[in-house]
């Protein structure tokens, strides 16, 4: 169970990933859901946000302002707490008595729309002092972090506001850094004002796994719990070959949460498509004893795709689960088109080939229809994240019905429609591989990013392996009629 105490638990998410924003009534519908399923917590950091980061002295227009003081007025009506996070350290200069007036004003300004816990996030910047002001008054970027962080704690605490830092190392293993060693974090823990909460990754900026000796080892250097900032299912590393992470969370140890401060998710830049593992979550949270990752991902699909179309969803996922922890995806699909390719040379495999050729189009088939069975109208902005994934199911789908013609025109010895079927195979091919949208059983994480903790993996999708055999088939046939 989750732990309990005089104050309820903190989880929910973290809007904090690059990239294209959530919508306004994405945020409104995200705070609801965060209040329907057991969580309280929606702390508000975009990195698109230009008044929270880039722009940070700035404050608000009144439209804005306005917006964001609805979204405080919907966390209260749904009882989560809402956490308001300004990011300056880009430019920051943390010795000028100036910037550090902006920054209590800029917080001020939440604190009185009834915000009462803000946020001062020093991720992902240069980990040094740049400014030659701070150099000459620091020894150090920790002391620098430290006297900044509790010159606002000492102004808006006292008023009984709460407040939340996120370090420039924020994970066991960050920046070239191990947490025992890491003379910024220790800094941290010994000047820090004692009731900071600090945030932290887990053991990598991205953890696949998180136990009770990584939180150990983070909370002994920061001198208190920790406050997980956990970097799932947000998917804005992938770049420009988008994925949805749709997998359940695993990997957590059940021992960790009492030992948290606080637990939220760093979600994907698609809202409504997040809340299929978020259900995942809300189950490990309330008993992570008993928690099964693969039955709360079944039992998160239902209610996402309720009714009849729980099995489209089930299809869906089979073609976009694949993520950090489990890059498995379309796995029948795979072995069936292994079992196309094994059987097609068999000369006593008519039958084994026949009936590989029928469960693969059927497949096939099914795949063509999922776009067009997804429920409409039910919720139109998770068919408008998922389109473009569709979208690709649909053209790999297209080009494997293409390929599987080539393969029976190939054994039935019909040259002039295996020519048609080539040309139009390869034309195919090369429009889907300008699609770089990763879906069935299409898996690429950039090698530069198994540093953050992510997996060392490529592998191209079964569909497109089978057109690579397929037009190979064609060319050693078509030479060997030459020869002839």
């Amino acid at each position: 169970m989750m732990p309990s105490g005089r104050r309820r638990f903190p989880n929910g998410v973290v809007e904090g990933f690059y990239g294209r924003p959530w919508t306004h009534s994405a945020r409104l519908s995200m705070i609801s859901f965060l209040g329907a399923n057991g969580f309280n917590i929606y702390i508000y950091a975009p990195k698109s946000d230009q008044y929270l980061r880039s722009a940070w002295r700035k404050a608000y227009p009144p439209r804005m302002k306005e917006r964001l003081r609805a979204l405080m007025g919907a966390a209260r009506e749904s009882s989560v707490d809402f956490v308001f996070a300004v990011s300056p350290g880009l430019d920051i200069e943390y010795s000028s008595r100036t910037d550090r007036r902006v920054l209590l004003r800029r917080l001020r300004d939440v604190t009185g729309m009834q915000c009462l816990w803000v946020g001062i996030f020093l991720d992902d910047i240069e980990p040094k002092l740049v400014h030659a002001s701070d150099r000459h008054g620091f020894r150090t970027l920790g002391e620098a972090h430290v006297a900044l962080v509790n010159d606002v704690y000492d102004e808006l605490v006292r008023d009984g506001n709460r407040l939340m830092f996120c370090p420039t190392y924020y994970a066991n293993d960050c920046l070239g850094k191990t947490a025992p060693e890491n003379e910024y974090l220790m800094e941290i823990g010994a000047g820090l004002a004692r009731r900071v909460d600090v945030l932290w990754t887990g053991r990598k900026v991205v953890s696949t796994e998180i136990s009770e000796k990584d939180v150990g080892e983070f909370s002994r250097v920061i001198r208190r719990k920790p406050f997980l900032w956990d970097n799932y299912p947000v998917n804005d590393y992938y770049g420009d070959r988008p994925r949805l992470n749709l997998g359940p969370f695993e990997g957590r140890a059940p021992e960790i949460l009492p030992l948290l401060a606080g637990y939220v998710s760093n979600p994907m830049n698609q809202a409504e498509a997040s809340k299929i593992p978020l259900l995942t979550l809300s189950d490990y949270l309330r008993d992570p004893v008993g928690y099964s990752p693969q039955k709360s991902l079944a039992h998160a699909v239902r209610r996402v795709f309720p009714g009849t179309h729980h099995r489209v969803g089930e299809l869906l996922l089979d073609c976009t689960r694949a993520g950090p922890f489990d890059q498995c995806e379309s796995v029948e699909l795979r072995r069936v088109a292994l079992e196309l390719m094994e059987s097609f040379e068999d000369p006593r495999g008519g039958e084994r080939w026949k009936a590989a050729s029928l469960i693969f189009e059927s497949k096939l088939r099914a795949l063509l229809d999922l776009k067009g069975e997804l429920p409409m109208g039910k919720n139109e902005g998770l068919l408008s994240e998922l389109e473009p994934f569709t979208t690709k199911v649909k053209e790999l789908a297209e080009l494997g019905i293409v390929c599987l013609k080539l393969a029976r025109a190939l054994r039935d010895g019909q040259r002039g429609l295996v020519r048609q079927l080539r040309i139009e195979a390869r034309r195919m091919a090369r429009s889907v591989k300008t699609n770089r949208v990763q879906a069935l059983g299409e898996v690429f994480f950039d090698d530069s990013a198994i540093e953050i903790g992510l997996p060392g993996t490529r592998m191209e999708s079964p569909l497109l392996e089978f057109c690579g055999w397929s037009l190979k088939a064609s060319k050693v046939q078509s030479a060997r009629s030459r020869g002839a």
